[in-house]
């Protein structure tokens, strides 16, 4: 069984990231609660997506829940991401 399945992470669709703004498909979008997930259990270096398709990276867990209070999206590179799935 994949990590991502026993994590149950759900990552957005990349038509659902680009419609939000951001346009990079090696980016994996994820939404608050899985974000919580990646940043508490250190899986992945995190970033802030921003809707003019740039990215930051998220130091604090703080940081996480204001970002995603405000409906703002996050991601994991691909390559993370494949990593965590395998």
């Amino acid at each position: 069984m994949s990590k991502n399945r026993n994590l149950n992470l759900t990552p957005l669709s990349n038509k659902e990231m680009h419609e939000y703004g951001y346009l990079w498909d090696g980016m994996v979008a994820l939404e608050l609660r899985d974000a919580l997930t990646v940043f508490k259990l250190d899986l992945a270096t995190l970033y802030k997506l921003y809707y003019d398709d740039t990215e930051g990276m998220v130091d604090s867990l703080s940081e996480v829940y204001e970002w995603g209070k405000n409906n703002g999206l996050f991601g994991i590179e691909l390559e993370e991401w494949e990593e965590i799935i395998k």
